[in-house]
Formats: structure tokens, C-alpha cells, sequence
């Protein structure tokens, strides 16, 4: 469904979808997403980042100080990026005096169009 949505909505316009999917790579939902046999897979940014991943690749905290390892549920996808680079990719992990924003920790990507 999401696939078609963003296939409806952008067309072969760029177009960056982000969020929550509660899937690890490995797992059905993402393995859908970003089949590398059809046309209107999605492209985690990571795999397109043109510096190194920073940070832990956790990004499910639980709200407690480490990350929960092997818990990689948040994403930066890229449809059709075309001329599109990403400079960067990263998991934040801040806190503010021992409090968390999220029980995730935010995932960055810097794009150059």
C-alpha cells in the first residue's frame, strides 16, 4: 500500500518517506519496500550515504541510556532520487539532562539537490 501511495502521489518525482516501521531490515515490510527487482522500491538512504553511517544502528531506546541492540525500526527512504546525493546518515542519540525526546532515536540524513 505504501508503495502505491507514494508511487500516486510522486510519480517519478523524487520523493523522501520517513517514520516508524517497526520492521528490522530482514523483516517482511522492509524487504518489500526496497526489492531491488521492482520499480517502485524505496532506497534507505543509509545505503546511499556518501559518508560512513554515524552513530549506533539501534535506533529503538526503550527511553533507557543505551540502545537496544539489533532494534534498527526507523527509516529515511528515497524514491527516484535522480540527481538527489545524500551527504550524510545518522542515528542521534542526545539527551537532555537524562531525558529522552522519544523512546527512538531520531535518524538524520543530509541530502544535496
Amino acid at each position: 500500500m505504501l508503495l502505491q501511495k507514494v508511487k500516486e502521489i510522486a510519480g517519478t518525482n523524487p520523493a523522501i518517506i520517513t517514520g516508524d516501521f517497526n520492521a528490522v531490515p530482514s523483516d517482511e515490510p522492509i524487504t518489500v519496500l526496497v526489492e531491488a527487482n521492482n520499480p517502485d522500491k524505496l532506497i534507505d538512504t543509509e545505503g546511499l550515504s556518501l559518508s560512513p553511517h554515524f552513530g549506533p544502528y539501534s535506533t529503538f531506546n526503550g527511553f533507557t541510556v543505551m540502545e537496544q541492540e539489533g532494534r534498527h525500526i526507523d527509516y529515511i527512504f528515497v524514491k527516484n532520487p535522480g540527481k538527489w546525493k545524500v551527504l550524510k546518515h545518522a542515528t542521534l542519540t542526545n539527551t537532555w539532562a537524562g531525558r529522552f525526546a522519544s523512546d527512538h532515536h531520531a535518524v538524520l540524513a543530509v541530502f544535496k539537490f
